[in-house]
């Protein structure tokens, strides 16, 4: 894909999470609904609409069931290369968790989460990813922001906090994406829980970064020396 193709997708993936932090926002008001499936579908649509460049495959519910993937994006080219991400969506509910990590994996598969770890192989450029939906009204977490503190965000160029950050638009973070190794670690830390303390967004919002990042991280104060 080139250059301004990628940057194009970036503003375009970022546009799209605004637009479903919205869509989920206002799925939380009495008497509305957010339909998780039909969203994914339009948002694919959109995406390859608007960077025709983007190569996605979508999986259909046995090929979901069988790989524990949502779609893949396949970048790249027959000269280079290409390479796979795999990706399974799931929503922040109004328990502000993402319950359906639950989600049980195929054959003895534990979990959904450890099928897709199966079906990806670094070494044969395929990569295992989740993309979180997330939208909340403006202060469920703290007054005067859609922040969702304690967790950790790694969305600021200059590396600041969130309250520091002048960069980042919080609902960026309406699609979210984060390996899904870090997910299987992070649900196991939680096996001990109680219920209600499962699965909180919090805890893997600190893993993850907005989806568009997945193409490019957008540049950072290298004075401050720290890594990315």
């Amino acid at each position: 894909m080139a250059i301004e193709s990628l940057r194009d997708l970036c503003t375009a993936m970022d546009t799209a999470a605004i637009e479903i932090w919205r869509r989920i926002e206002f799925g939380r008001l009495p008497g509305r609904r957010f339909d998780e499936a039909s969203v994914t579908d339009n948002l694919l649509f959109t995406l390859q609409n608007q960077v025709p460049g983007l190569l996605t495959y979508q999986s259909n519910q046995v090929q979901e069931r069988d790989s524990g993937a949502d779609w893949e994006w396949w970048i790249g080219d027959d000269q280079a290369g290409w390479i796979c991400l795999r990706i399974q969506a799931k929503r922040a509910y109004e328990d502000n968790t993402y319950r359906m990590l639950k989600h049980r994996g195929a054959g003895e598969d534990a979990f959904q989460y450890d099928t897709l770890i199966k079906g990806c192989d670094p070494d044969q450029a395929r990569y295992a990813f989740h993309v979180f939906y997330n939208g909340w009204l403006e202060g469920t977490f703290e007054d005067g922001t859609y922040w969702a503190p304690p967790a950790r965000w790694n969305a600021c160029p200059g590396l600041g906090s969130y309250k520091d950050c002048k960069h980042a638009e919080p609902r960026h973070y309406g699609c979210a994406i984060i390996a899904t190794r870090d997910v299987k670690e992070l649900s196991a830390r939680e096996v001990a829980a109680p219920a209600s303390g499962r699965y909180h967004v919090q805890s893997y919002l600190s893993e993850a970064v907005p989806w568009s990042y997945a193409f490019g991280f957008p540049p950072w104060d290298r004075k401050r020396g720290a890594d990315r």
